[in-house]
């Protein structure tokens, strides 16, 4: 039997480059059960008076076609439907199209669906394996959040949309390419036949992009299938610009990964052939456990995390595009560093500098100087940490500034309310990422997972207090799950601090007891500085 581990490892140690991850529907398939696009279309369908087939056969079975026509279908009826009412509000002023409407319920149906632990334990050890891959980054055409919720941790930068991914400046580090839009901005989703039109007006300029990709690093696919039209057409543009020799070199980086269905492992050389008639080499991974993909993935070690080498590059970009003297950059040896002189540094053998710099680091901590300068890169581990800290670590007016906006970015339900009333920033001044966290009206279930909140209370043990609790159940993840359980009456605030405060290293590693530990925390945020914020819930 074959070692898809082992060979992969040493597969991808023919290149110098980490890998990027590709990733289609079949990927959210597996972990959050969603439909595939076609499955999608079908159960938004119901919400129109024809049936689905009658849409299918008018469009001649293209799907963005389809999608097209119930947009144009559901729109009076998501106009006039009380059903719609609050949605109609939420998004006043933001009917930009026909199409916008279903764009707007399936982002918020999809931005609803989250992964939940102890529901599969095969699933359950590929996500923890997921966590430790070493990647460069991430395409994808999924709409929905997941991967942003795999990766908070590493602060994984996203791009929505040809637009953000072609005005911005991306560095190919800790980066996530949402190329056909996201849930989280209805408008980005490409969607309808209109879509794909105003896509594909771009799509050279996209292939561009992802040419430097595909030729500098290994790219493993993920959840589609190799005949998948959204493949098919990214490889026709890029095959476009290369000659044999280089369609050659792609055999060891272009990697697809499907499932076995059943069958024994596989390992091999295969091919692919464009509809252009170009005949691509690629590798194929046949297997049920991708537990086994993502380990092999982990065990290129790098120095830096991914945030710290994103950051890193994007320092060295903004000085080599500005090549601006009056920036802080010297070359000097380690006996004249000043500590007020240094915003970055790189090393060159920088051995016999090494006590110097750390002292220079240790004056700038010591004076604030790095307060002023590395609110932007402050992870969000320590944001949960911080909701606990006493006394405070941060100057919170510099979070509400600098750090929450571009976090919340990434992470919606980042804890926030304890910054937002110790600061000293009027509420009207405040970022609106911010003022929108104030404008919810929440109980103990937007806390919760749906599985959590259909659970009854006849099928939990349930004590009277949180250490109770705790002593009551030998699994601590279990005991932590049945916490919120208590109720925001019966959960004693002194006692849930005491318990995050005694667990609060266990923040750093990616299991299922750190997720809910987080989610007590920001339970803990809503209860003890939450309430005295947001309108009363009705």
């Amino acid at each position: 039997m074959i070692n898809i581990e082992e060979l992969l490892a040493e597969h991808l140690k023919k290149i110098s480059t980490a890998p990027f991850l590709f990733i289609g529907s079949g990927f959210s398939r597996r972990y959050l059960n969603l439909p595939n696009w076609d499955g999608l279309l079908e159960q938004f369908s119901e919400l129109v008076p024809r049936s689905y087939d009658y849409y299918v056969s008018t469009a001649n079975k293209e799907l963005p076609e389809v999608a097209r026509l119930i947009a144009q279908d559901f729109h009076p009826i998501w106009w006039d439907d009380d059903k719609y009412l609050t949605s109609r509000e939420k998004f006043k002023g933001k009917i930009n199209t026909i199409e916008s409407p279903l764009k707007i319920e399936i982002a918020q149906y999809l931005r609803d669906i989250t992964y939940e632990y102890g529901k599969n334990e095969n699933n359950d050890r590929e996500i923890d394996a997921l966590k430790q891959v070493v990647i460069d980054g991430i395409i994808t055409t999924n709409w929905d959040i997941f991967l942003e919720q795999v990766f908070a941790d590493s602060d994984i930068k996203a791009y929505i949309g040809q637009k953000e991914l072609l005005f911005s400046q991306p560095f190919e580090v800790n980066e996530l390419y949402k190329i056909h839009g996201c849930s989280t901005n209805h408008e980005s989703l490409v969607l309808t036949s209109n879509d794909y039109k105003l896509f594909n007006q771009k799509n050279p300029y996209l292939a561009a992009k992802l040419l430097t990709i595909f030729i500098e690093h290994p790219v493993i696919f993920l959840g589609y299938s190799i005949s998948d039209p959204n493949i098919q057409q990214i490889l026709d543009s890029i095959t476009a610009c290369l000659d044999q020799e280089n369609i050659d070199k792609l055999k060891n980086r272009l990697i697809f990964v499907e499932r076995a269905g059943g069958a024994a492992d596989a390992f091999e050389s295969s091919s692919f052939t464009t509809s252009n008639r170009v005949t691509i080499p690629i590798t194929k991974i046949k297997t049920d456990n991708y537990e086994l993909v993502y380990k092999a993935l982990s065990k290129n070690k790098r120095k830096f995390s991914m945030k710290t080498m994103r950051q890193i590059k994007s320092q060295i970009y903004e000085l080599v595009k500005t090549n601006d003297p009056s920036g802080k950059v010297a070359v000097i040896d380690g006996e004249n560093l000043n500590a007020a002189d240094i915003e970055f540094v790189i090393g060159v053998g920088v051995t016999k500098a090494a006590e110097q710099l750390r002292a220079a680091r240790d004056e700038m901590l010591d004076t604030g100087y790095l307060n002023s300068i590395g609110y932007q890169s402050i992870p969000q581990i320590d944001i949960y940490k911080e909701i606990l800290a006493d006394p405070p670590s941060y100057d919170y007016d510099a979070l509400i500034s600098q750090t929450l906006p571009q976090l919340l970015g990434t992470n919606h339900r980042l804890p926030v309310f304890r910054f937002i009333k110790e600061c000293g920033i009027e509420t009207a001044e405040l970022p609106v990422q911010l003022k929108r966290k104030l404008e919810k009206k929440l109980t103990m279930n937007y806390f919760l997972t749906q599985s959590q909140r259909d659970i009854k209370k006849s099928q939990l043990r349930l004590y009277n207090s949180i250490p109770e609790t705790i002593d009551g159940y030998a699994d601590f993840t279990k005991a932590l799950q049945c916490i919120p359980h208590l109720g925001a009456d019966g959960i004693n605030l002194d006692e849930l601090h005491h318990l995050l405060k005694q667990h609060v290293d266990k923040l750093d590693a990616d299991t299922p007891a750190s997720m809910e530990l987080k989610r007590l925390i920001r339970i803990y945020d809503w209860l003890k500085y939450g309430k005295l914020l947001l309108p009363p819930a009705n």
